[in-house]
């Protein structure tokens, strides 16, 4: 009997163990930068996580949810308030993320694959998921690093998304025939730093 008990005692020490932990992100904290390109110009801004979470078991990331406020967009290299103003206008209206219509995007880790023997401070995994943007869908993968220490966790990342995948064609070179110089980059260029905290 003593035996069967300490079995029943192991067996429960394993499961809440492995047990999946959610860490919340900190949306006070939590950076995404973004950056758009064209001929002989960039533009840069943030934009603000409005909710999100890993799941984490036995210290390793298992999936996570993010809900990115399109609203909350701003640029950061423009000093004229007037000019800043009226680009956030023009990457908000229908020409480019519809923001009136579409108030969030969305991204979904659904499978996380370690790298193996990763350099310290280099990605030790390769996400991937789903990114949602104007009501369209489209698969992702990226590198990222992610460190989970106690009951916090900090994650970073680079990464490009093709905006024509969700229908954000203006000035596109390769959707439309145009100009090389009024071309601009199909690609956005994102840097997130998370911060979270174990809930």
């Amino acid at each position: 009997m003593k035996h069967f008990f300490s079995i029943i005692l192991m067996a429960i020490s394993v499961a809440t163990f492995a047990q999946i932990k959610t860490f919340n992100a900190d949306v006070n904290t939590t950076s995404i930068a973004w950056t758009g390109k064209k001929i002989g110009l960039e533009n840069k801004g943030l934009i603000k996580l409005k909710s999100g979470y890993f799941g984490v078991k036995n210290g390793a990331i298992e999936f996570g949810k993010f809900i990115i406020d399109m609203n909350s967009m701003t640029c950061t290299n423009i000093s004229d308030a007037d000019k800043c103003s009226r680009l956030i206008n023009h990457l908000k209206n229908d020409d480019f993320f519809s923001v009136e219509k579409f108030a969030t995007a969305e991204l979904h880790i659904t499978k996380v694959e370690p790298i193996s023997n990763a350099a310290k401070g280099q990605p030790n995994y390769t996400f991937h998921g789903n990114l949602k943007i104007k009501g369209k869908t489209n698969p992702i993968q990226f590198p990222a690093l992610v460190e989970v220490n106690g009951n916090t966790l900090k994650g970073n990342a680079k990464f490009s998304i093709d905006r024509t995948k969700w229908g954000v064609n203006f000035n596109s070179g390769t959707v439309f025939s145009i100009l090389a110089e009024k071309a601009i980059s199909d690609n956005i260029d994102f840097e997130v730093a998370v911060n979270a905290n174990l809930k």
